[in-house]
């Protein structure tokens, strides 16, 4: 959901304007990883994750905008040597963004409500608020920073985390940003054609029914280390493929009653793809 947000700078950065895209505003991801074990039991467990992601509309009012959205995820948890039926986790977000732009700086203000489940427990634990703030700076320089606070469910439980970062553009092929909680190296090699690596978490919060029939919340928390080529099939269209690791997983089950039960997933090979519109 950030990187959808921030896809909104899109009118600045000119000197890699065309080459190094902006992260994706409007599209569709898909990554699955392997089976891996569960810490402390034979239970293996894979996770297939597809994301469709869009802006509604850009609102002009003065001298900023408004930015509403809509963002869907459907998880899968595919469970082997367990007496657990597979797992579907459901997400669905809309943000409402308030944007307020100039030559070299963007602030960004956006709250976001969302329903995480399985679709059969829609109690109060199933709905949050996600909230962003973000300052970036030097869009159209070769060095810029960001800094601000976003609090979601990114980590597994919800909570605020801080944003910054630094972008260094030294030529308009090359781009490096560096920061938390994501970081990305990313250079244009040849025409419509881009290699990358970047660093990002990955995780979620969802209300599900257990096989008792009773609703408890699970939490998945880990880190993705990624290299990938995009390719830029018409203007600013992207297709992107990457393979990496997913690395310091974590699964959480809580009961109402706030038993706790956390496990480790042994870290897993993994492949996205993308397509989509990086303006």
């Amino acid at each position: 959901m950030l990187c959808v947000l921030l896809g909104t700078k899109a009118h600045g950065q000119a000197p890699n304007e065309g080459l190094i895209p902006n992260p994706m505003m409007m599209g569709f991801s898909s990554h699955a990883l392997g089976y891996e074990t569960v810490q402390g039991n034979q239970a293996q467990v894979a996770m297939q994750r597809t994301a469709l992601v869009a802006p509604l509309a850009q609102i002009p009012y003065d001298d900023q905008s408004f930015v509403p959205g809509v963002a869907m995820e459907r998880t899968l948890f595919r469970l082997k040597n367990s007496n657990l039926d597979d797992q579907a986790m459901y997400q669905l977000a809309l943000p409402l963004g308030l944007l307020r732009m100039d030559e070299q700086n963007i602030r960004l203000l956006s709250i976001a409500p969302s329903v995480h489940s399985d679709g059969k427990v829609l109690d109060d634990a199933a709905f949050s608020l996600n909230v962003l703030a973000l300052w970036q700076s030097g869009l159209n320089r070769p060095l810029g920073y960001r800094w601000g606070w976003v609090a979601n469910r990114t980590f597994g439980r919800y909570r605020a985390v801080p944003v910054m970062g630094i972008q260094y553009r030294p030529n308009p092929r090359t781009e490096l940003d560096l920061g938390f909680p994501f970081a990305k190296a990313e250079y244009s090699f040849a025409h419509r054609w881009n290699g990358f690596v970047n660093v990002t978490p990955s995780g979620g919060n969802w209300r599900y029914q257990n096989e008792a029939k009773h609703a408890q919340n699970l939490s998945y928390s880990s880190w993705l280390l990624t290299a990938g080529l995009r390719y830029r099939t018409y203007k600013r269209l992207w297709f992107s493929l990457e393979l990496g690791r997913s690395l310091l997983r974590r699964l959480e089950l809580t009961d109402d009653d706030g038993q706790r039960t956390e496990s480790s997933i042994r870290n897993s090979h993994f492949v996205l793809f993308s397509f989509g519109l990086h303006p």
